[in-house]
């Protein structure tokens, strides 16, 4: 028995998947593309009716990132989702003769993964970097606030046992927050603030908080 793959759809240009997801969403939203040209105006970003009904009818080669950000604004859509055909049989060609599949584009794209070929790997490692820190550093504080939230439940109701576990995650939770928090700062990047009583409890710790780390105040008290 012989079986047939279907098909894939032609590649197309991002621009030419800009056009199409465009009409999808403001389809979704009831809007006429003269509803959605005033709304980007509004927003600050004139678009001329007819600019996005080239646009969608794929008579226009070009759209500046401005316009890309303030389509995804006014839509309400991630933006990547506007150019990348996530979900769709068919590849998005990156440059002339460039394909890649739509999974493999948005790793690329968030910076997940570099393309394959690239004929920089450890420049793209490096300059991939910050989002990688900053994603670990959501992840840390996220671990954070599950032990902080079980260590306040234990010092509550828990038992001396199950107070003891909560501290020991809670310590480890910060460790982890203060690994990410250093690294940022020695590559020289912006470091979100942290609350002030978590500052505290990590300096009690002997974990190191960054020179430079702002904090924020709270009426919260340290839990260690």
């Amino acid at each position: 028995m012989v079986v047939r793959r279907p098909r894939r759809s032609p590649p197309r240009t991002p621009t030419q998947v800009l056009g199409q997801r465009v009409r999808m969403y403001r389809d979704a939203h009831g809007w006429s593309v003269l509803d959605l040209a005033e709304r980007c105006t509004a927003a600050g970003v004139p678009l001329d009716h007819t600019v996005i009904a080239d646009l969608e009818g794929d008579r226009r080669a070009e759209v500046s990132v401005q316009e890309l950000l303030t389509l995804a604004y006014v839509l309400s859509v991630p933006p990547v989702l506007l150019f990348v055909p996530v979900g769709s049989d068919y590849h998005v060609e990156v440059t002339p003769g460039v394909l890649v599949a739509p999974d493999a584009a948005v790793r690329w794209v968030s910076g997940e993964a570099m393309m394959a070929g690239d004929p920089s790997p450890a420049i793209w490692q490096r300059a991939a970097r910050p989002l990688h820190l900053y994603r670990q550093l959501d992840k840390a504080h996220a671990r954070r606030w599950n032990a902080e939230s079980e260590l306040r439940r234990t010092n509550s109701d828990g038992s001396e046992s199950e107070r003891a576990l909560a501290r020991t995650q809670y310590s480890l939770a910060l460790a982890n927050v203060s690994t990410v928090l250093t690294a940022l700062v020695e590559d020289g990047m912006t470091v979100p603030p942290v609350k002030d009583y978590t500052a505290a409890d990590m300096a009690k710790l002997g974990l190191a908080v960054p020179p430079g780390v702002p904090t924020i105040a709270t009426d919260e008290q340290a839990l260690v």
